[in-house]
Order: C-alpha cells, then structure tokens, then sequence
C-alpha cells in the first residue's frame, strides 16, 4: 500500500478593504453664488484642493494556487488593493469592499488540483453632478431610479451605483475541486445637487 504527503492548497487573498470619504460642508444648502468656492470651502487647508467625488472602490482579492508538492510553498492570493480615502468628498462614506479569493483544494504528489478563482473588484461610487441653472428644477430632468443591476435606465440624470464585479472562476479540474472567487460588494449612490439661481 503506498503511502502519499498531501498539503492544503493557497488561501484566497482577501478583498480589499473600503476607504472612508469624509465632508465638512453640506453643498445643497451653500449660496449659488459661492459654489464657484467649493473647493475652498471644503478644504481644511491653506490650498486650494480639488473634491473627489468620493471613495475609491477597492480590487478583489487573488485565488489560492494548486499545490501537488509535498514539501508546499507559499500558495496563497495575494490582498486585493485599497481604493484609497479622501477627505475633500462630495459623496462620504466608505466605498465598496472586493471579493475575497477562493480557497485551492487539495492536491498530492499524484493527484493534480485546480487553482481557486480570484475575488471580484468593488463596485464604484455613483457619481456627483452639480447643475446650477436659470430654469426650474422641475424642467431639468429626472433622475434614474433604475436598479443598479438592470442596463435600462428610466431618467436623463443618473448617479446609481456601481455593481460589485463577479468573482471569478475556479480552475477547470473537478476533482479535487478549488472554490470561485468571492463576488465584490456593490458601491454607493451618488449625489445629485440642482441649484436654481
């Protein structure tokens, strides 16, 4: 009867973490006539910075790899990235989280696993938009209430959120069988501010 060495295969990596997005100024409610200082007044600096719409998703993280050695090896998904924060952010709040990595199945000196699948990316922020017009709001427009997963859109000013990407797909081999990556988690909705002057 042989006698066969099996080692677990990599990790997942894990998803990237959010960012934060932090405003000191509520700009609905600054005079239309100051909205050109936008940028001034939201700083907490000298200078003149520019806003970010918000925080940036972050990527999914990496699939863990087949190992079929016996003495193993560093196998697991590399961390998906941080979006990055900001602190000049029309839209606050943390952005959307990555998917995490799948797991890789076992594999022995005689029996060949699939690598896991990595996670998906974090869906993005909806955007901002500022429109300041003579007209009445009410003849603007009208904002897309749409579902972020649906491709049809039912308003001309949209800022819906992004989807989560979908993890992806484990390795091809069956048996043993690695897992897919986890999906990234959905991002926030924008902000619309329409100033009537």
């Amino acid at each position: 009867m042989a006698v066969t060495s099996a080692n677990l295969g990599g990790s997942g990596g894990a998803g990237g973490a959010s960012s934060a997005a932090s405003g000191t100024t509520r700009i609905n409610v600054i005079d239309p006539h100051l909205v050109q200082m936008m940028r001034d007044v939201l700083s907490a600096e000298d200078s003149t910075g520019r806003l970010s719409p918000g925080a940036g998703a972050s990527g999914g993280g990496g699939g863990g790899a087949m190992d079929n050695s016996i003495s193993g090896g560093d196998l697991d998904g590399g961390a998906g990235f941080s979006g990055g924060a900001v602190t000049r952010s029309i839209i606050p709040g943390n952005s959307a989280t990555g998917g995490a990595g799948g797991q890789s199945a076992n594999g022995t000196e005689f029996v060949q696993a699939s690598s896991a699948g990595g996670g998906g990316g974090g869906g993005g922020t909806g955007g901002a938009i500022v429109i300041i017009t003579t007209t009445p709001v009410s003849s603007v427009g009208t904002s897309n209430t749409a579902s972020y997963s649906t491709s049809t859109s039912n308003g001309n000013i949209s800022t819906r959120k992004g989807r989560g990407g979908t993890g992806g797909a484990k390795g091809a081999l069956t048996a043993p069988a690695s897992a897919a990556g986890s999906n990234g988690s959905h991002g926030s909705h924008g902000k619309e501010i329409i100033i009537q002057v």
